[in-house]
């Protein structure tokens, strides 16, 4: 069988296909650089090329978390989502239509993909006071992720806070991160653990999809 063959009659003419009412939707000059008037789906999957610097892409799925609280926990905490009672998150920077705080302490991961959390909690301790070991943890369900306040551990920092000088206060920090592949609403929680005097000195969190799937 032989090819099909289109072709303008020009050497530098473009080859266009037209809407009924003369409209360009696809044009392909000499050089073969295609152009499409609207959006473009594949059915198939594309297995190469490049995606050049100036294509867009949308302002979506990452979340950047703050925590102003200051004050005492009590260990096995989990930082609230709303409000202002210690410890604490404000309202996140980001898409908060794809990564959802719900309930008091989780965020809904609503789109499946590989992704990047971080969490740093910053602890303290008041003149002689100290702690022997705090933890900074980032939890789901793993048996079943769309259940709310997982205790299974995903990543996990861990640090002290000694008493280096009773007239001071003495701080210390810890940080923990994990990359995983999420099912379509998992449900995350950041939580705060430890012996000895706990003081929570706030902290950030970061939800960053790396590659949808």
């Amino acid at each position: 069988m032989s090819d099909l063959i289109i072709k303008p009659s020009g050497t530098s003419a473009n080859f266009k296909v037209q809407n009924p009412s003369g409209t360009n939707k696809i044009t392909m000059d000499s050089d073969g650089v295609t152009t499409f008037a609207s959006n473009v789906a594949l059915s198939g999957t594309m297995t190469s090329g490049t995606i050049g610097d100036s294509v867009v892409m949308t302002n979506k799925y990452y979340l950047q978390l703050t925590s102003p609280g200051y004050g005492t926990f009590t260990s096995g905490e989990m930082l609230n989502n709303s409000g202002t009672t210690n410890p604490y998150f404000t309202a996140g920077t980001g898409d908060t239509t794809n990564i959802v705080a719900i309930n008091n302490h989780d965020y809904k991961i609503v789109k499946s993909g590989i992704y990047l959390i971080t969490f740093t909690a910053n602890f303290y301790g008041s003149s002689s006071e100290s702690a022997r070991i705090l933890y900074a943890r980032i939890r789901t369900n793993l048996s079943s992720p769309t259940s709310s306040e997982g205790t299974d551990n995903l990543a996990e920092g861990a640090t002290q806070v000694s008493n280096t000088d009773s007239g001071n206060s003495d701080y210390g920090g810890a940080t923990c991160m994990c990359v995983r592949n999420f099912s379509a609403n998992t449900l995350i929680n950041f939580q705060l653990a430890g012996a000895g005097t706990l003081k929570f000195n706030g902290g950030t969190a970061s939800i960053v999809l790396i590659r949808p799937l």
